[in-house]
């Protein structure tokens, strides 16, 4: 529980062990990991409605150790309005029907330069990426939200990468996992 963290005095296991894993990292700047939870109400069929939230954000400094520990409750949240931008990929020069019907007749996979990526966003190793369920990963300018280009680890992914990678919270490595539509699979 966070009653029982000590800000310098514990380090990233300490508050694995006493919190468990964090619901997500920071994206960007200082380290911080943060535990969410909510309690929501449903009333038929009602839109359901946050009844507590909370989020705990714990902030670890160079040597590792617990820096700062701060908490929010529903309160403390700000609406934010949604910004209607797209990442230009090369999936997206192709017409509806072309994207349909591109492989009909055809017996190989998209290549992965080719595809969309639109699913989610993910900072890591110094680049801000958009990701899809197919296909490489386009960086992404995060000043101005510009798309760079596509990236595949100067050319160390060979295949695919899917849209939800996790980073190692301990040792800071990204997991990933992909998979083609043809063989190998």
């Amino acid at each position: 529980t966070v009653e029982k963290l000590e800000v310098g005095a514990q380090g990233r296991d300490d508050v694995l062990r006493l919190m468990g894993s964090p619901s997500t990292i920071a994206t960007f700047g200082d380290e911080i990991w943060y535990y969410i939870s909510s309690k929501n109400e449903t009333t038929a069929f009602l839109a359901p409605r946050i009844l507590e939230q909370r989020v705990i954000a714990v902030s670890f400094g160079g040597d590792g150790r617990v820096r700062e520990i701060k908490q929010y409750e529903l309160k403390d949240g700000k609406e934010v309005d949604m910004v209607a931008r797209k990442t230009p990929t090369a999936g997206k020069e192709l017409t509806v029907m072309e994207q349909i019907l591109g492989n009909v007749g055809k017996f190989s996979a998209p290549k992965p330069e080719n595809t969309t990526s639109a699913v989610s966003l993910l900072y890591h190793g110094g680049e801000l990426m958009s990701l899809g369920e197919f296909g490489y990963p386009y960086l992404i300018n995060p000043d101005d939200l510009s798309t760079k280009g596509v990236f595949n680890y100067d050319g160390k992914l060979t295949g695919n990468m899917t849209a939800h990678p996790r980073i190692d919270p301990v040792t800071g490595e990204l997991l990933f996992f992909g998979y083609n539509v043809m063989k190998p699979y």
